[in-house]
């Protein structure tokens, strides 16, 4: 049965992603390119929206970060606080509804996440405010070329909500598509600026994938900033 409410999805799903997590090919695509974009983080604070399992978190943290990750689901909590061995600041939030002071944060890190919204307009406008001058927002989406491969008759056209299965992970999870130039117009319209915008695939140094993984991207990373 399909569960809508993000908590319970991932509350039940939890432990098999976690399983599952080296069959997926974001930790050698999109995960390499959102560290390199952080940048030097040492010192600074970081939000990690949607943390998930805390790889991101993790890293953030050993490279000197202050992190506070939120996440819908108690279980990814869980599994993100062990993760990152009791360091850093977690807890349960739905990051449509959570409050954080204005400029808090020098970064705001969202892997694959903002996707589980249909309120993106409302997210960045949310974002500029929590963010200190020349804040950045690193955030990733599928790339529309997943949707097309694994939903059929797929419409680029227009915002929707999809169901898919991630097979790697072996689980069925939902997210709302939106057009790119959806994205782009709604955070330009709020604040921010286009730093760079890189499509993720694995490097062909890296040994052992399926050929497509090097040649169809996974991801598309968004580098922003508060202008």
């Amino acid at each position: 049965m399909k569960n809508d409410d993000i908590r319970d999805l991932y509350n039940g799903i939890a432990q098999k992603y976690n399983e599952n997590r080296s069959k997926a090919s974001n930790d050698v695509s999109e995960f390499p390119k959102v560290i390199e974009l952080a940048g030097d983080v040492k010192g600074k604070n970081v939000l990690d929206l949607g943390c998930g399992l805390g790889k991101h978190s993790k890293e953030y943290l050993n490279k000197g970060a202050i992190v506070t990750g939120i996440d819908a689901s108690d279980e990814m909590i869980k599994i993100a606080k062990k993760t990152c061995e009791n360091r850093g600041n977690f807890f349960v939030a739905n990051f449509e509804d959570v409050k954080f002071d204005d400029e808090t944060f020098d970064l705001i890190s969202a892997s694959f996440s903002i996707m589980y919204s249909d309120k993106i307009d409302y997210l960045f406008k949310q974002f500029h405010a929590w963010l200190r001058p020349q804040g950045r927002v690193i955030f990733s989406i599928y790339h529309p070329i997943q949707y097309f491969l694994k939903i059929e008759d797929f419409d680029f056209t227009k915002s929707k909500k999809y169901w898919f299965k991630l097979n790697a992970y072996d689980v069925e999870v939902y997210n709302y598509y939106h057009p790119i130039g959806d994205y782009c117009n709604s955070f330009l319209s709020n604040g921010f600026k286009l730093k760079s915008l890189n499509e993720t695939t694995i490097s062909r140094k890296i040994k052992g994938w399926a050929e497509e993984k090097y040649r169809i991207p996974n991801s598309i990373v968004f580098e922003i900033e508060k202008v």
